[in-house]
């Protein structure tokens, strides 16, 4: 390895360090909003059929990507992310959660669905129903929540992207390209529903932007469930390829995507912007590495060549690099 690289790897590795403290304050203020949310609603369930049901547990989801990818954003726009920014985005988990299952695993009708969000009378039939329609009428009593349009839009076509796409994938006849189009509308309305209680106003090229961090963030997803969906008959991008390289093939396009609309954004001081990339990068790090490791299950060098991965991924980061796809070695 050059004494150039070894520097640049060396410096990157340090970015880290405050990072990763940030990242756990982050950790810690969401964990106390998550649990604050789950405490309300445990109250106000109290003795009904459903009131017991606990929110479904994703440690990778609560424990990094919450807070890592909201507490990213609300530093890139300028907000601290505390308080009330913590709180509506523990409650759109809360929601998005139960109401994920209730498409995907329930087969709910287009229909039943409206009531459930909507009639607060609706008697509900499971957990999910009772706990996605709590969590969504919650949400949408909020001051910050009443009067945003961008967040109606984004729930009106989060309905209709995933009652579409569910049938989509699991469609054995659907083109690539159908599966493709139904992934990227279900990421891209579920991802904008959350950054709108967070930035109300964004610009159409932000959502733009944001709708293709999404479609990565849904392929990151799916990369780490494609052994799963293969087994329930369940067809994504990522069941499709046949291995770790294909995999991070069609990560890394994504992500340059991602990036390049980011880039191009003439609303946000660079350095903040380059911060926000940054810390997508490393999230994107992590992934790889966690992927690279299942791939090589049971293989004596696997941890010892995934740590030189990270470094070599890390050590590679600048802004003009991270405008290039990575080479696995």
């Amino acid at each position: 390895m050059s004494r150039a690289r070894s520097i640049a790897g060396a410096a990157a590795v340090l970015r880290l360090v405050p990072l990763s403290l940030e990242l756990a304050g982050r950790r810690r203020r969401f964990r106390r909003a998550l649990d604050a949310v789950e405490r309300e609603w445990r109250a106000a369930a109290a003795g009904g059929r459903f009131g017991d049901s606990r929110a479904r547990e994703d440690d990778l989801f609560f424990d990094v990507l919450a807070p890592c990818g909201a507490g990213s954003y609300c530093k890139l726009i300028g907000r601290p992310f505390t308080g009330e920014a913590c709180r509506v985005v523990a409650l759109a988990c809360a929601f998005v959660f139960p109401y994920d299952d209730l498409i995907d695993e329930q087969g709910i009708s287009r229909e039943h669905l409206d009531r459930v969000l909507h009639d607060p009378s609706c008697v509900p039939r499971s957990a999910e129903e009772h706990r996605a329609g709590y969590f969504y009428r919650r949400l949408v009593a909020l001051p910050a929540v009443r009067d945003n349009a961008l967040f109606h839009a984004a729930v009106a076509r989060q309905n209709e992207a995933h009652l579409v796409g569910i049938d989509q994938q699991r469609d054995p006849s659907a083109s690539l390209a159908a599966v493709q189009a139904a992934t990227h509308a279900k990421a891209s309305s579920t991802l904008l529903l959350g950054l709108s209680l967070l930035n109300p106003a964004m610009s159409p090229r932000e959502q733009d932007a944001a709708a293709e961090l999404a479609m990565w963030v849904q392929l990151v997803d799916d990369a780490m469930d494609r052994r799963r969906d293969r087994a329930a008959g369940v067809r994504t991008l990522m069941t499709d390829c046949a291995d770790f390289s294909a995999v991070f093939e069609l990560l890394e396009g994504c992500r340059i995507r991602t990036f390049e609309k980011y880039r191009s954004l003439a609303e946000y001081d660079e350095r903040r912007m380059d911060a926000y990339l940054f810390e997508l990068y490393a999230a994107g790090v992590l992934v790889t590495v966690r992927l690279y490791l299942e791939e090589r299950a049971g293989r004596s060098s696997a941890v010892r060549d995934a740590a030189r991965l990270a470094y070599r991924l890390l050590a590679r980061y600048s802004r003009d690099a991270s405008m290039r796809p990575v080479v696995l070695p």
